[in-house]
């Protein structure tokens, strides 16, 4: 079978870590042929950032694209004319990938077309024209897949019907990098003492991600003694502004702001708790990944956590979106015995392996 992955580039993100993971993944099934195909030039906001992580089985392309109205028209018939040059009998689209394949879905029916969601709906999709058009397009050819339970009902709850398949969100198997024991240094060199908690954060600096809500946390706790530190992993080139009045928040020297990583399992491996303070999320990868590494998660309620972590077992999330709330969680966490890194590390890898996500996305290419 021939899949196209398509995005519109690999910036730093979940969403693009998990289309690099999945491809390499359905690379490895025999009979697949797999092209991971993006659209904007790849020098635009780091655009190649997962880029040396695609398996050398998997056909990379890139359209050469740029950003703006006109040039996403362009855009358009860049990825028509690829799609008919490369033949697939599949194209499975992401995020904004979806506008791409709105003519080729309609045109070129002996081709399956699957669009993933990311997120919960109200966020993944606008109302007016957006919602109209996605109403029509999942109606009449092209088949959504919801990444989580919560995302699945509020697929039917936004959009007043349901033709989406769930899938849950798979992690590749993360493993420590050759830069790991430098990491380990820099980490011991953060801590105060030998008894100092670790929690670590992993989300671009976004309104989504919530950051001042875990600043002030960690502010306050610093303040009140607690021997913690907080490393916060993310690329903030999107949001700029945003990212200088984060960093005017932060009022300890616990807390680290240390951009975007390439090798973030060196951190999670290297840290006690993750924590996120999202006001919404579909499925987050960071999640599985930090779980997969073992780091007890510290959470908000926010949409695929919920369904993540159903019990102490899994982890804590906060009552509601608070800083007092959160606050509260993370001193419970402080104050427990939590499960071991192996234990938890078990659990996630049980039930959110990327070998089984891509059977159940061949599942559905084969229908």
């Amino acid at each position: 079978m021939r899949i196209l992955e398509l995005n519109r580039w690999l910036i730093p993100g979940g969403g693009e870590r998990f289309i690099v993971d999945l491809s390499n993944e359905l690379a490895k099934i025999e009979g697949n042929e797999v092209c991971l195909c993006t659209y904007i030039r790849e020098d635009i906001n780091k655009g190649d950032f997962y880029k040396p992580e695609i398996d050398a089985s998997v056909i990379y392309r890139n359209l050469n694209g740029r950003l703006g109205f006109v040039n996403q028209i362009i855009n358009v018939f860049r990825v028509f004319l690829f799609i008919l040059k490369w033949k697939p009998d599949v194209v499975h689209c992401h995020l904004s990938a979806f506008y791409m394949c709105v003519l080729p879905c309609l045109l070129l029916r002996r081709i399956k077309f699957v669009n993933t969601l990311h997120n919960v709906a109200e966020k993944n999709i606008k109302p007016g024209f957006e919602k109209k058009l996605k109403a029509f397009m999942y109606r009449h050819g092209m088949q959504a897949v919801t990444i989580s339970p919560i995302c699945y009902r509020s697929f039917s709850d936004y959009m007043g019907f349901n033709t989406s398949v769930m899938i849950d969100n798979g992690c590749r198997d993360i493993r420590k990098t050759e830069k790991y024991n430098d990491v380990c240094m820099e980490v011991l060199s953060y801590k105060k003492t030998a008894e100092t908690k670790v929690f670590i954060n992993v989300a671009r600096f976004s309104p989504q991600k919530n950051h001042p809500l875990l600043i002030e946390t960690f502010n306050r706790l610093a303040d009140k003694g607690f021997d913690i530190i907080l490393l916060i992993i993310g690329s903030y080139v999107d949001y700029p502004e945003d990212f200088d009045k984060i960093k005017s928040l932060v009022r300890t020297d616990r807390i680290h702001l240390l951009g975007h990583k390439n090798n973030v399992p060196d951190y999670l491996y290297n840290s006690d708790a993750f924590s996120l303070s999202s006001k919404w999320e579909g499925a987050p990868i960071s999640l599985l990944e930090a779980g997969f590494a073992g780091c007890y998660p510290v959470c908000t309620p926010a949409g695929g956590c919920v369904d993540d972590i159903c019990s102490d077992e899994w982890g804590l999330l906060s009552k509601d979106f608070s800083i007092d709330e959160f606050e509260k969680a993370v001193v419970r966490y402080l104050q427990m015995e939590p499960p071991s890194r192996e234990s938890i590390s078990a659990l996630f890898r049980g039930k959110f392996s990327m070998k089984a996500c891509a059977q159940k996305y061949m599942g559905l290419f084969v229908k």
